[in-house]
């Protein structure tokens, strides 16, 4: 078998020579003066270190198998894009490249463009973790509509760090970022880096430093766990917040979060409502809420757009829908005689449908 003669010289072992061909049995049959010798041959003119080589060899020795026309393609590319060849990100970066075709490459980029990323975003995210780019256009879509559309995420963030959209969203990415991410992002960042410690690290980081804290600051009141665990609040936050509110089911609360949530609203925005107007949690979400949401969806207003609202006034998911809001929808579509520029001023400033009778009405009187 000249190719394990051949690798077991390179290797300087018999039996590390036996790990490539149990990976790739082929690898016996290649053929070593037209495949491996010319292969290894190449990465080596290019500067790749001879233990990147053997890494190389021991976990992916089908990519040594390739024509060797089609290798310096690879590395000549991997070249511009500005990979060190000094690098174990260098091999990464062929092995990557090596399973990727041009349509597949533009189809993933496309993905992320649909998002918003620019092109050097995605550049910079394969330079950073070339794997990256082997998740399927699925799980990429899927993975970029949960963090922007629900947590809030820019897309330039996620590019820093791209692993985290290969992560499973129902076993990793959802139970941490719906039980802890108002907090751990303020604290640690919302690139995402934590979403990829191992459990027992994640632990480490975030459950047990809130279970001491509890613990020393008499923080187990249910309102308080919930708070944390279900709203996104920090422990100093949620204590705050638990002298303004107290519940001692989730039904409630959880029905208006729901209800946030169907209608766009990211985790993030929740918190921050909460955190603002804690007594949003006691109001009955079918009977408070729904009506002012589904009027303002009827007027013409996008659920994203609903969603960001409350961030410019505060006080209009507090406000009464048939005393304050529709009157004051009223009085300045008399005013514009016009629903669609009515609708354009609430989007630009939704404070105008706070109180009219108050503060608007008289300050137009006194300029007519």
């Amino acid at each position: 078998m000249p190719s394990f003669k051949y690798l077991s010289n390179f290797l300087h072992s018999d039996e590390k020579a036996v790990a490539p061909f149990q990976r790739y049995p082929d690898i016996l049959i290649a053929n070593v003066e037209k495949c491996l010798s010319p292969n290894i041959d190449i990465l080596r003119e290019h500067g790749v270190p001879v233990s990147n080589i053997i890494k190389l060899i021991q976990s992916h020795p089908q990519a040594l198998v390739a024509r060797s026309g089609r290798l310096r393609k690879i590395v000549e590319e991997a070249l511009e894009m500005g990979f060190n060849p000094k690098r174990l990100m260098f091999v990464h970066a062929l092995l990557a490249l090596r399973r990727l075709s041009k349509s597949a490459w533009e189809c993933k980029v496309d993905a992320h463009k649909k998002w918003g990323c620019s092109e050097e975003d995605v550049f910079n995210a394969f330079r950073t973790s070339p794997f990256c780019k082997m998740y399927s256009k699925d799980q990429i879509m899927a993975s970029m509509d949960f963090f922007i559309n629900q947590m809030g995420w820019l897309p330039c963030l996620i590019a820093k760090c791209p692993l985290i959209i290969g992560l499973s969203l129902k076993k990793r990415v959802v139970p941490r970022c719906f039980g802890f991410s108002s907090f751990v992002v303020r604290r640690f960042g919302g690139e995402g880096g934590w979403l990829r410690d191992s459990k027992k690290k994640f632990l480490r980081r975030f459950v047990m430093p809130f279970k001491t804290h509890a613990a020393d600051s008499d923080e187990q009141s249910f309102t308080v766990s919930y708070l944390i665990n279900s709203v996104g609040l920090s422990p100093q936050s949620a204590l705050s917040a638990s002298k303004y509110v107290n519940f001692e089911s989730p039904e409630k609360p959880d029905k208006v979060i729901n209800l946030f949530r169907k209608y766009g609203f990211t985790q993030i925005q929740i918190s921050s409502i909460v955190r603002i107007s804690p007594l949003i949690l006691s109001f009955s979400a079918e009977k408070f809420f729904l009506p002012k949401l589904e009027f303002l969806e009827a007027k013409g207003i996008s659920r994203p757009e609903m969603a960001k609202m409350p961030s410019v006034f505060p006080g209009l998911l507090r406000s009464n829908l048939c005393k304050t809001i529709m009157p004051s929808y009223e009085f300045f579509r008399d005013l514009f005689q016009s629903d669609e520029k009515t609708i354009q001023a609430v989007k630009y400033r939704p404070d105008i449908l706070g109180s009219v009778e108050k503060y608007v009405a008289p300050n137009i009187a006194i300029l007519l």
